[in-house]
């Protein structure tokens, strides 16, 4: 018989909180009325629409640009979950256990800091959700990105 190799996954629940400017301050801004000047160090910004996954869809990578802001924004008043962690911590050694999620009421729009970790946001519970994402052209030439299962043998879970 051959033998099997079997990889033992963590699971690392994080429950989502509302998502307000003074909760999300330190990831980035909920946009309001005021005007918020997107940051761009070398390439131009392009705007496309996503459907966005389900909340219930494992957390297996995040990502974060070192050059420029990355705005979500749900459309027909879609909710959405944010999915963050702070752009202080290194690549290396990741916590899955430091990520933070938010759940928008579907009339936010909200723009990540440069460095902050995340990774698009989510539909709530199993349903997809349609957004506006806004992001420098050539995202991949300053984008680092961490495997969850190569660094901490984990996937995160969203409670909402």
């Amino acid at each position: 018989m051959a033998a099997t190799n079997t990889v033992a996954t963590r699971v690392v629940t994080i429950k989502a909180e509302p998502l307000t400017p003074e909760a999300f301050a330190p990831f980035g801004k909920v946009l309001d009325e005021s005007h918020f000047v997107l940051a761009s160090n070398e390439f131009p910004f392009f705007a496309n629409l996503v459907t966005l996954q389900p909340s219930t869809a494992d957390v297996t990578y995040v990502n974060r640009h070192h050059d420029h802001n990355q705005i979500f924004a749900t459309l027909g008043g879609d909710q959405m979950v944010v999915i963050v962690a702070d752009p202080r911590l290194p690549g290396e050694g990741f916590d899955p256990s430091t990520i933070h999620a938010f759940v928008s009421d579907g009339s936010a729009a909200i723009c990540f800091h440069v460095d902050t970790w995340h990774l698009a946001p989510r539909g709530v519970g199993d349903r997809t959700a349609r957004a506006l994402n806004v992001q420098a052209t050539n995202n991949s030439v300053y984008t680092e990105r961490v495997e969850l299962a190569d660094v901490s043998g984990s996937v995160v879970r969203i409670e909402v």
